[in-house]
């Protein structure tokens, strides 16, 4: 089995010990709506799927692994603490894992493995958004922009980094209004 690994953010300039056949990302992958509307443990703004927000295109890469539970374990494990109900999957013609994935999301991925024969399967990591839990407000640009503004020292520094490192393909709105 061919499984493409979907991704957006760190994963693309420091893939740690993912297992992939190159280090090569590709630019033309499914079209999903991606934010900075996530706090890290380090307190980074880092890129989430979003359903209400506006489709990115997103980058990707084939896995090493050829089944796909073992891609998912991979992913989880070099997102960290990720729990596994946080990495997603679909299998073309087959199941998706877990089921709370968006309909929209799916879609768009199934879509995208139209376009891609050659691909069986793809892994994702689908962290939401922790904005409210942490904020105790709905996200939005000017919120996530304050939150950014609000931070110092080297908890500013790597926020800046991660938002300076996202590929430039990815132009969400909140990114828009930082330039």
């Amino acid at each position: 089995m061919k499984i493409a690994i979907i991704g957006w953010g760190s994963l693309i300039w420091d893939p740690k010990n993912l297992k992939t056949i190159s280090d090569d990302w590709y630019e033309d992958g499914p079209m999903l709506p991606v934010e900075f509307a996530r706090i890290s443990n380090d307190g980074r703004l880092t890129l989430v799927i979003i359903p209400r927000c506006e489709k990115q295109r997103t980058l990707w890469t084939v896995s090493a692994l050829t089944a796909i539970e073992e891609a998912r374990e991979n992913l989880r494990l070099r997102e960290g603490r990720t729990k596994s109900q946080h990495i997603h999957s679909r299998i073309r013609g087959g199941a998706a894992k877990p089921d709370s994935i968006p309909r929209e999301v799916l879609a768009e991925i199934d879509g995208w493995l139209e376009e891609h024969l050659d691909i069986d399967a793809v892994v994702w990591t689908g962290l939401p958004s922790n904005w409210e839990e942490k904020r105790g407000c709905s996200w939005s640009p000017i919120e996530a922009k304050a939150y950014l503004n609000s931070l110092v020292g080297d908890v500013y520094k790597k926020a800046e980094e991660y938002i300076d490192k996202a590929p430039s393909q990815i132009r969400t709105e909140f990114r828009k209004r930082l330039r």
